[in-house]
């Protein structure tokens, strides 16, 4: 399924890992690159982040799993270009 090599990008991705017993070293997750003014254990969520560093509006409706990954790639993209 993935290699060493393999880069797996998400948002609070510690748990989903946690959960399939994964332990992986290539990993981008947003809520790290973002982190809360206020520290940990705060975090904040995919769709705060989508609507003040991309203007976008997520997560209105149904859960969209698509569009939670496409908006980590923006958010990436936009702190890299920041």
């Amino acid at each position: 399924m993935i290699s060493k090599d393999t880069i797996l990008l998400g948002h609070g991705l510690e748990n989903d890992l946690r959960a399939l017993r994964i332990v992986h070293e290539n990993v981008i997750d947003t809520a790290d690159m973002f982190p809360h003014h206020l520290g940990l254990p705060y975090r904040y969520s995919l769709k705060l982040l989508a609507s003040k560093y991309l203007k976008s509006f997520i997560q209105s409706s149904a859960h969209d799993s698509k569009q939670d990954a496409y908006t980590c790639l923006e958010l990436v993209a936009h702190k890299l270009l920041v």
